[in-house]
């Protein structure tokens, strides 16, 4: 295995093969979590800014999960004629 120096090219590719899916995923997921709140809290008799406030915090974390979750499957995912290691110093 040879080491290479990372490129902008390199950089771009692994940036958007993490940027595309953590975007799904958080917007995804955080419209049917949100979804099902807002219906849960309507029913409940929440008041809008509740439902709007705790909904965001809900986006923010599940942001922050999937962000990482697909971090770490990128650093498993082959690129073609390279990927991405890591290793103790």
């Amino acid at each position: 295995m040879n080491e290479i120096d990372p490129t902008y090219l390199i950089a771009t590719r692994v940036w958007w093969a993490w940027c595309w899916r953590a975007i799904l995923l958080a917007l995804g997921s955080s419209f049917l979590l949100g979804l099902v709140f807002g219906i849960i809290g309507n029913v409940v008799g929440l008041d809008k800014n509740t439902i709007a406030s705790v909904g965001g915090i809900i986006g923010f974390f599940l942001g922050i999960f999937f962000s990482i979750f697909v971090m770490k499957k990128i650093l498993c995912k082959s690129f073609g004629s390279f990927r991405i290691t890591v290793m103790k110093q």
